[in-house]
């Protein structure tokens, strides 16, 4: 088994042992940069039960719909004195809009921290009619005053905490009809999040070799209320271009989870979205990789794999190898950053070895990548020249 996975999983055996945690600033890491693998389901997936002692079984879930998150250090001028971040989209009308959410661990916890929205420019005269109209996002740093706490410290039954925080992102707006061009405007999101710990017991996951010990949990029950207006030259946008792009001055939302946290790991073990009254579970995600993570500056070490050639060439054959009878395995392939860019399911060329077509599109570089086989992952880095 990957050696960081398998140190991970013994570190986590130090925490578990039967009875209430408490979450503190030494059982909670927070590395600065991590790949978070994680299993989703959209059905099979039960309400959580508020309480003390709970057995919490989502053993049937399944590991089919795989969503990969890289993490990665905070480099970005303005947010250099934080841990790390992660990519995020939304949707406005049409169009997906992609930023880097910060977090950092504090003394009293760990939380968000801020988000850079990330420049890209739209044509938006479908919407608006105007042949040269244009949406523009210039890249922007929205810094919270006051962190967005998930995990407070210490955190154990029964324990409460509130955060309000502001998202603010930066446009340009070109609109004929309006007589705008290039004209500044803002996008201000405000958060309300309020979070309690409703329960404590010991959960048990799928796992890609089975289903894992039980694991001495705790229960979080997060609410966040988010309120978003727009201003054009600092006054409310009209409401007659709002509309175009589906919104409301004032507009309100709601992201509601359940989450269950246990010592000795860096992200939760299940995260279970609900809908805005709490009736109805949405979808899940849960650990997919060793109920650990892997920190991408350990994925350095070949575990006794051939991989070669290496350098490849796009377009070209790479076969990987062990002195052992290899089971077919998914290749997942991360470019340099940890960005996850391709994913295969290799078949045998001969009982020791495994044969991949690199994709023609892949460009000169060096990437990482991880090869699971029975829940067992080896990896390493391939340069394409």
């Amino acid at each position: 088994m990957n050696k960081f996975v398998t140190v991970m999983a013994l570190i986590g055996s130090v925490f578990f042992a039967s009875g209430q945690i408490t979450l503190n600033q030494n059982n909670v890491p927070h590395s600065d940069s991590i790949i978070d693998i994680r299993a989703l389901n959209t059905t099979g997936v039960a309400i959580p039960a508020h309480g003390t002692n709970v057995l919490y079984d989502y053993s049937s879930l399944a590991n089919t719909a795989i969503d990969t998150i890289p993490y990665m250090d905070a480099t970005r001028t303005g947010f250099t004195s934080f841990t790390r971040f992660n990519y995020g989209s939304s949707t406005l009308n049409v169009f997906q809009l992609y930023s880097e959410y910060y977090t950092h661990k504090f003394t009293d916890g760990v939380a968000r921290v801020g988000s850079y929205k990330l420049p890209e420019s739209f044509s938006i005269g479908t919407i608006t009619g105007g042949t040269n109209d244009e949406l523009t996002f210039t890249g922007n740093n929205s810094v919270f005053v006051n962190p967005g706490y998930d995990v407070k410290f210490p955190s154990t039954y029964g324990t409460t905490w509130a955060s309000t925080y502001k998202y603010e992102t930066d446009f340009e707006l070109t609109v004929a009809a309006f007589s705008l061009t290039s004209a500044p405007g803002q996008q201000r999101q405000n958060v309300t999040q309020t979070d309690s710990v409703v329960g404590w017991g010991q959960l048990r996951l799928p796992t890609l070799g089975g289903v894992s010990i039980l694991h001495d949990v705790l229960l979080m029950k997060q609410s966040l209320n988010l309120i978003d207006s727009v201003f054009l030259g600092g006054s409310p946008a009209p409401a007659q271009l709002l509309a175009g792009f589906g919104l409301t001055q004032g507009q309100t939302g709601f992201v509601n989870k359940y989450v269950f946290y246990a010592a000795g790991f860096e992200r939760p073990l299940l995260i279970i979205e609900m809908s805005d009254n709490w009736q109805t579970v949405e979808r899940s995600f849960h650990t997919a990789n060793g109920l650990a993570t892997i920190g991408i500056k350990e994925l350095t070490e070949l575990s006794g794999l051939s991989v070669y050639p290496n350098p490849a060439v796009a377009g070209g054959t790479v076969l990987f190898a062990t002195a052992q009878n290899l089971p077919a395995a998914d290749l997942w392939i991360f470019d340099a950053a940890g960005h996850p860019i391709h994913r295969s399911a290799l078949g045998k060329a001969n009982g020791t070895t495994l044969e991949w077509t690199v994709p023609t599109n892949f460009k000169q570089g060096m990437y990482i990548y991880q090869l699971w086989q029975n829940g067992e992952c080896r990896h390493g880095k391939l340069v394409i020249h």
